[in-house]
């Protein structure tokens, strides 16, 4: 009985440990922060090789809406849509 017990309790812990990182108050930010995310210069290059503009313009800005600070999708939604 006291060796099931040396062996619950440590599980038992570490079984809390890792559903507190998992689904804790912190754990939605680190979510957030490492999921991967596609780049939106890389999918609109995609689009542009297969002649669909369209959807490039539309990729690049939900992407500087989601990233205001990249000047690179700025610049490149500038010039397709000067292009048009």
């Amino acid at each position: 009985m006291v060796s099931f017990l040396n062996w619950l309790l440590p599980t038992l812990v570490a079984v809390t440990v890792l559903l507190v990182l998992l689904w804790g108050p912190h754990a939605k930010r680190w979510w957030a922060k490492h999921r991967s995310e596609p780049d939106p210069m890389k999918e609109a290059e995609v689009y542009l090789a297969y002649g669909r503009t369209q959807q490039a313009v539309h990729v690049l800005e939900v992407g500087l809406q989601r990233w205001p600070e990249r000047q690179d999708i700025a610049e490149k939604l500038g010039q397709l849509k000067a292009s048009r």
